[in-house]
C-alpha cells in the first residue's frame, strides 16, 4: 500500500544523497555529450540538427528536440549516408537542444524543453 500525503502531512526530508547522485550522473552525461560532439560524427549530426531546427523556426512553430533527432535519423537513413541511420544517443538530445538555444536565443521561444533531473 502506498503512503498518502496531504496538506497536513509533514514534508519528507530532502534526500541529499539522491541529489548528489543526480548531479554526478548529469556531469557524466554532459561530458559524454561533449566528447561525442567533438567527433566528426557529432559535428555532422549537430549541423543537421541545427539546419532542421532553423527550418522549423522559420515556420514559427514550437517543436521538441525529439522531432529534430528523428528527422536526422530519417534523412540519413533515406539518403543512404549510413545504412542504419545516424546514431543519436537519446541522452544527448537535451544537450543538443540547449546548445542550439545558446547559439540561437530565438529558439528558446520555439524549442519545447522539459525540466529534467540533473540539468
Amino acid at each position: 500500500m502506498t503512503e498518502q500525503t496531504s496538506l497536513f502531512s509533514p514534508p519528507k526530508p530532502f534526500d541529499f544523497r539522491a541529489a548528489d547522485e543526480a548531479a554526478i550522473r548529469s556531469t557524466k552525461l554532459e561530458q559524454k555529450y561533449k566528447d561525442w560532439r567533438e567527433t566528426d560524427h557529432g559535428i555532422e549530426v549537430f549541423k543537421m540538427c541545427e539546419r532542421f531546427a532553423l527550418e522549423a523556426a522559420a515556420r514559427n512553430r514550437r517543436f521538441g528536440i525529439g522531432l529534430i533527432a528523428e528527422r536526422v535519423r530519417w534523412e540519413s537513413f533515406i539518403s543512404g549516408r549510413d545504412e542504419e541511420g545516424y546514431k543519436i544517443n537519446n541522452n544527448h538530445k537535451p544537450y543538443i537542444a540547449r546548445e542550439l538555444i545558446e547559439q540561437y536565443p530565438r529558439l528558446s521561444e520555439l524549442i519545447t524543453l522539459r525540466e529534467t533531473k540533473g540539468y
